[in-house]
């Protein structure tokens, strides 16, 4: 992808209300949405433009892309540590059957990873990536 020129792209959208999907309320005797395409005198109108694909630009920004996922799960991992320690204190006591909050409740809120990554502002799936690292490292 790092070798690949640029391309040049014609793009063409459909101009007007949702691309002729939209409805302009409902046909009183068939009860059917009243939608552009069943009017004959409008006719499809399109918005045409040239776009130019740079394989190395999209090819950079998706590794700066993984090193940040990346940054994020070596700071998760420390979340998972955490939580398991704090898990087994918890087993250890032998209460925990009897105080389900101490699992389930406030205790491990502190374990979520913040919003913030070391590096700055995490990504926008960052919770969901925190999810996955803890299904894979748990089976």
């Amino acid at each position: 992808m790092l070798a690949t020129p640029e391309i040049e792209v014609a793009v063409r959208k459909t101009m007007g209300c949702a691309a002729g999907r939209g409805h302009g309320g409902i046909n009183g005797a068939t009860g059917l949405p009243i939608t552009r395409n069943q009017n004959p005198y409008l006719k499809p109108r399109y918005f045409e433009y040239q776009e130019l694909v740079r394989p190395v630009e999209i090819a950079t920004k998706l590794m700066v892309i993984r090193d940040q996922i990346a940054a994020e799960l070596v700071d998760d991992m420390g979340f998972l540590v955490a939580e398991g320690k704090f898990l087994s204190s918890v087993l250890a006591d032998g209460d925990a059957a009897t105080r389900p909050q101490d699992l389930f409740g406030s205790g491990l809120d502190g374990f979520m990873p913040s919003l913030a990554c070391s590096e700055g502002r995490s990504s926008p799936f960052r919770l969901a990536n925190f999810d996955l690292l803890k299904l894979l490292a748990t089976k």
